[in-house]
């Protein structure tokens, strides 16, 4: 995790982990069951949607100022699918795979900036992986939406702002966005596939006030 860690994201599993760690080490098991039993009284799990509800709660667990902000949180989730043997596929058709999902919050004020170091970090990722094409594509308010239009303003604004100063080729999609915000979704084409085809996989950066 040294991207994560030199853009100051924190791992939401680390916390339950240590936890975890500390609870054997306060009371050792005698035996199997009794570990089994002490790790899940330490760690709930649950079924999840989406990481986005959870990152919210996490926010929300603790008091927090304006001076925390912006505050990153990543997530790591490891999701199956029953993919049939005969279409398994390089990175795009797998059978289990970590998702890693991160959400930043911060004020309209910083947005832009964030943004700007979000695109270097995936930026970088792809260049790991060899993908030297990448499409990105902003996504801007769907009629149907929450928030006012001031904050939609500043906030389409900011997202255009950021991948303008970066220098990189974009396009728009009206009206596209979710409800709650303007997004941004960059597209990779794997180096092995055929000319004209794109990768599923992509990053997407979604801008949000803080105050929503």
């Amino acid at each position: 995790m040294p991207s994560y860690e030199e853009n100051m994201f924190m791992a939401a599993t680390i916390e339950n982990l240590e936890k975890a760690s500390q609870a054997l080490v306060d009371k050792p098991p005698k035996d199997a069951h009794e570990c089994g039993h002490a790790l899940s009284e330490a760690i709930r799990f649950g079924i999840k949607p989406m990481n986005c509800p959870s990152h919210c709660l996490v926010f929300g667990m603790g008091h927090r100022s304006y001076r925390d902000l912006p505050w990153r949180v990543a997530d790591f989730g490891r999701l199956h699918r029953f993919e049939r043997s005969g279409v398994v596929q390089g990175l795009t058709r797998v059978r289990t795979f970590a998702q890693d999902d991160a959400h930043i919050f911060c004020t309209l004020d910083q947005v832009q900036a964030e943004i700007t170091q979000f695109l270097d970090l995936v930026y970088r990722v792809y260049e790991d992986f060899g993908f030297d094409e990448v499409r990105i594509v902003i996504a801007t308010r769907p009629d149907q939406r929450l928030g006012s239009d001031e904050v939609w303003d500043q906030s389409e604004q900011a997202l255009e702002q950021a991948v303008k100063a970066k220098g990189l080729p974009y396009t728009i999609a009206e009206g596209r966005a979710p409800s709650t915000a303007p997004r941004s979704s960059s597209t990779s084409r794997t180096p092995s596939a055929a000319p004209g085809s794109w990768a599923p996989s992509r990053r997407t950066s979604t801008c949000r006030s803080a105050s929503t």
